[in-house]
């Protein structure tokens, strides 16, 4: 349920918003993924001016819309609220992005970025093909958790951004793949 994933972990969320904020400056063409974290971005990024945002997630668009943003939404199959499927991934190849912020169910002990279907699968990886820069946003639920499709790798993403707390052991693998952490 959209509105109990929306609410858990909030201060959370909100922490990790305002850090990816601080990544964004006016002017530039903004992927938000779907998803409760990403829409905490969105509610953050409507301070900094002349932004055009490009996103498969309805309520992301119908919130920037409401707000008289710039707005692109990725037409295709609706499941979960948002677009996803061979006319979403065709839009989504169609355009490059400053900067994209892309949310996960699960990353496990290995960081590998993983979700439970194989539309969003997909979708993740087109993203990450047409962004500059492409962040992962996971807050500590998301990790030590499994799901049946693999999208990547941490190791792919320009930085990861979360509250998780790496200990020693997982700070050095993290390292090994050169993985970039941005901690909040």
């Amino acid at each position: 349920d959209y509105s109990k994933k929306r609410s858990a972990n909030l201060e959370v969320k909100q922490r990790i918003a305002a850090c990816c904020a601080g990544l964004v400056t006016g002017g530039m063409q903004v992927f938000l993924d779907a998803g409760p974290t990403t829409f905490a971005i969105a509610q953050e990024l409507l301070a900094v001016p002349s932004l055009t945002f490009l996103t498969n997630d309805l309520k992301t668009a119908l919130f920037l819309s409401r707000h008289r943003r710039e707005v692109i939404i990725l037409g295709g199959t609706i499941s979960t609220g948002s677009a996803v499927g061979s006319l979403t991934l065709e839009m989504m190849g169609s355009f490059f992005v400053d900067v994209a912020f892309v949310g996960t169910a699960c990353i496990n002990e290995d960081f590998d970025v993983l979700t439970p279907t194989i539309e969003k699968a997909f979708m993740k990886r087109a993203v990450l093909r047409s962004a500059k820069e492409c962040f992962l946003v996971a807050d500590s639920s998301k990790f030590h958790r499994s799901a049946l499709v693999r999208i990547n790798s941490l190791s792919d993403y320009t930085a990861v951004v979360t509250d998780y707390r790496f200990n020693e052991e997982e700070k050095r693998l993290a390292e090994s793949k050169k993985i970039e952490l941005i901690q909040v």
